[in-house]
């Protein structure tokens, strides 16, 4: 029962939230800006209810996750806030993902990285097939080391089976290669209408 109350709690102060920003004329944007940095509140906030009760996390995190999203597509009628949100969520999934010791959140997290650099470009009228194929190729090489520094990286349960599965990628690294690799690809194909950057590209995802 006091875990259904959290719920109505959890759920209706963002609602109460965007009323107070509406009544009071604050941009689209802006209202987004702010639904996202309540949205890392609610996490800590479930951070400490989890040492009460477990059971109290679930509004907290639900409403916390679900104000990432709410706030970045409200942010987008301002392509600045929108950066700024984006940036936010990007770090909050990465906290997420050392916090909870998963990595899904790093998929999240990797995958809003060139979305983000896309729509700073955009800003910068620099959104150009130079400016995205070598911002995204450079990208696919910082993913592949950092995915290797975590591959080698030592970790407690891989003691015992250290010989049966060395070749294998490490859970934390494998959203960074998979993600590198795409970003590679898609690299190339937007060099493709372009001679002289194509080689140039061609020859990185070839050495990466």
């Amino acid at each position: 029962v006091r875990t259904a109350f959290l719920f109505f709690a959890a759920y209706a102060f963002p609602v109460w939230l965007a009323q107070v920003m509406a009544h009071n004329a604050v941009p689209l944007a802006w209202r987004g800006l702010g639904l996202a940095l309540a949205a890392p509140i609610y996490i800590a906030f479930g951070l400490a209810a989890r040492r009460v009760r477990s059971e109290y996390t679930w509004p907290l995190y639900s409403m916390g996750y679900a104000l990432t999203a709410i706030g970045a597509m409200v942010a987008f009628d301002n392509v600045l806030i929108a950066i700024y949100v984006l940036t936010l969520d990007a770090v909050v999934y990465a906290a997420s993902a050392y916090i909870f010791r998963q990595s899904f959140w790093l998929y999240l997290s990797n995958t809003l990285v060139p979305i983000i650099v896309l729509l700073t470009l955009h800003y910068n009228d620099a959104l150009t097939a130079p400016w995205v194929s070598g911002v995204f190729t450079g990208l696919a090489f910082l993913y592949f080391f950092i995915g290797q520094w975590f591959n080698r990286s030592k970790h407690p349960e891989r003691n015992e089976v250290q010989s049966k599965d060395a070749a294998s990628v490490r859970p934390f690294a494998l959203p960074f290669h998979s993600i590198g690799y795409v970003l590679s690809a898609v690299a190339m194909a937007i060099a493709s209408n372009d001679k002289i950057l194509a080689i140039e590209v061609y020859s990185a995802g070839v050495a990466l």
